[in-house]
């Protein structure tokens, strides 16, 4: 989606760099759609599994602890993106797909994956 939540297809490199570096949240469906394709593109690239596990707290996809598979929470805001397509300030989905947002920014940003327990480190300390 672009800022008027109209559907944004680019056909050029610096067409998707202008649109991902302009995004913003006025309106939340923009900014949404900004996450979910950077974070389709680590996947798509190897760089994510899409079975990581990320918090993902006031999604559908996330469990009971609140954590969400990567797939999942693309397939979740990309059917989001589909219903609604604008979320301006007032609008009752925007909360929602906030959450959606906040959850592929912090796993964009490596902030939220879920990491192995210490008991899986195979470093040993020396002291």
């Amino acid at each position: 989606m672009d800022a008027s939540g109209n559907p944004f297809d680019p056909t050029s490199y610096a067409q998707f760099r202008t649109w991902l570096l302009g995004a913003n949240a006025t309106n939340m469906a923009y900014m949404l759609s900004a996450q979910m394709a950077a974070m389709a593109l680590n996947v798509r690239a190897g760089f994510v599994n899409p079975n990581a596990l990320v918090y993902a707290p006031g999604t559908l996809s996330a469990n009971p602890a609140g954590f969400a598979r990567v797939g999942d929470l693309i397939n979740e805001a990309n059917a989001e993106l589909g219903a609604h397509p604008t979320a301006f300030s007032g609008d009752p989905w925007r909360s929602y797909q906030e959450a959606l947002k906040d959850a592929l920014d912090w796993a964009n940003n490596n902030r939220t994956f879920v990491q192995p327990g210490p008991e899986a480190c195979p470093f040993t300390t020396p002291y």
